[in-house]
């Protein structure tokens, strides 16, 4: 593609990424960050690689393991004689297909996942630097017939990468029954597990007939809770605390969903960035840079965006609040069956003091927290997602502040005057949430204690005791909730 400096006047941003486009230093940027990446994948595979790996390739990969590397070579062999510098990335592309078709088969789907990447990553470079300058008012830029069929080319083979159903590797584990059929979610395409969900059609299609348990799909691997169980303890042995213990084994997912909240956040401003470009256009269509039809794109595209990678995030915060939840409970049980004290923390080691007052047993505690506290704590993906926002939320102030002008600044101040009244809320209701435990594990004490003691109470006629002092336990943690219900949402 053709272009000069006079019809990038107006866009000087697109100027230097069009030149470093053309050097080549873009490619080679991700090209040397997938090198890097997945040279630290492999070195952390090959020490936690299970000793058995089963092997799955579902149907239609049969067709397109043969396809997609022809294609690929086709499409580097195009972009070479049209001396184009996308070839740096698209020839890392062939030797990771030639790797993957020659290498061991725990790590076909991590080279898969590299190859996608890349592809995925080429074609919208290429989109920006060289189909930007096309889509400017009056432009002069032309397309060259090289440079046009290699395009198509990669644009098939990106196609043929997202519609590829993926290859399925057991997790195999020395004491456990290998698992020899995978599920749905596991073998689908990109395109199926980010926007089309045919691998829920069966449930779909069956409008007003009963669904049975047979028909449902079985949970993926990353559900086992042996599995997850058995890690965990493995690396609780190591680590000094439990935190510790789940940062060392899940910071991949963390960093993962990091990364997802931020570009969900990102997301959300394309339509409302392209609209507002839109009504520019239409205000003063002599003043502006790009055409419009680009802006209707954005708005279409960032949408279609928004919600892919709120799906993304929605699916894997949804495996690391099952794996986090797995691992706590079989900790919590661990320690409650490795402990002998009957009442009080069963989790503390030190030695328990005289009781004062009415005391919850451990049993009370040990469903305390299982019911409630685990599930707070694997809420993360809420905080998670709030936290990834901030960038995003300076990134609107400012567009705001373009749009509007000084104006935006009292509603900004409004905004920072309200935040210590909701600290102390949040305060607040922390404290009130805490007192609420306390209640809780109080009455589920009682109410196991006049169970287990139900022939004595009935005998010495003390139902009406019993009955009050449940109740008064109850009015009490009824009181809690109805402060935390109150304050809680202001917040």
């Amino acid at each position: 593609m053709y272009h000069t400096e006079e019809l990038l006047a107006g866009a000087q941003w697109l100027n230097f990424l069009t030149e470093f486009y053309r050097n080549g230093l873009l490619q080679t940027a991700i090209t040397a960050l997938s090198v890097l990446y997945l040279s630290c994948q492999v070195l952390w595979k090959n020490k936690r690689t299970p000793g058995k790996i089963l092997l799955l390739k579902p149907q239609g990969t049969l067709l397109s393991e043969s396809i997609g590397p022809a294609l690929n070579v086709l499409t580097l062999g195009l972009f070479v004689a049209a001396r184009d510098a996308d070839c740096i990335a698209l020839g890392y592309v062939c030797l990771l297909q030639l790797v993957r078709a020659i290498g061991p088969d725990s790590y076909r789907k991590v080279l898969r996942c590299h190859i996608d990447a890349m592809l995925v990553g080429t074609l919208g470079l290429m989109l920006a630097a060289e189909g930007l300058p096309l889509m400017m008012v009056a432009s002069e830029s032309s397309v060259g017939r090289p440079q046009l069929s290699a395009a198509t080319s990669l644009l098939l083979s990106v196609c043929i990468a997202v519609l590829t159903p993926h290859e399925w590797l057991s997790q195999a584990d020395g004491g456990l029954d290998p698992v020899f059929e995978p599920t749905g979610e596991e073998t689908c395409s990109w395109v199926d597990y980010l926007f089309t969900y045919s691998r829920a059609g069966n449930l779909i299609q069956k409008k007003k007939a009963k669904i049975t348990i047979d028909q449902l799909d079985q949970l993926p691997s990353a559900y086992n809770s042996e599995l997850l169980r058995r890690k965990f303890s493995q690396v609780r042995k190591t680590q000094p605390t439990t935190t510790h213990a789940l940062a060392s084994l899940l910071w991949t997912q963390l960093l993962l969903c990091t990364a997802l909240g931020v570009l969900v956040a990102a997301a959300q401003l394309l339509s409302p960035m392209g609209l507002h470009r839109l009504l520019e256009y239409m205000q003063d269509p002599e003043q502006v840079v790009f055409q419009p039809r680009l802006w209707l794109a954005v708005i279409c595209g960032g949408r279609i965006a928004q919600t892919a990678l709120q799906q993304a995030y929605s699916s894997y915060s949804r495996k690391l609040v099952a794996q986090v939840g797995a691992m706590l409970t079989g900790e919590v049980y661990q320690s409650a069956l490795a402990s002998r004290e009957p009442h009080g923390d069963f989790l503390s080691a030190g030695d328990v003091g005289p009781e004062t007052g009415s005391t919850s047993t451990a049993s009370g505690v040990l469903e305390n927290l299982v019911s409630s506290d685990i599930r707070n704590i694997t809420q993360i993906h809420d905080v998670l997602i709030c936290v990834t926002a901030i960038p995003a939320a300076a990134a609107a102030a400012f567009g705001l502040y373009q749009l509007v002008g000084w104006p935006c600044l009292v509603g900004i101040v409004l905004a920072l005057l309200g935040s210590p009244f909701e600290s102390w809320i949040m305060e607040y209701v922390g404290e009130q949430e805490e007192r609420l435990k306390t209640a809780q594990d109080l009455r589920i004490s009682l109410a196991s204690e006049y169970l287990r003691s139900i022939k004595i109470i009935k005998y010495f006629g003390w139902e009406e005791s019993a009955a009050q002092k449940i109740t008064q336990a109850r009015a009490t943690e009824q009181k809690h909730v109805k402060a935390i219900d109150i304050w809680e949402w202001p917040s």
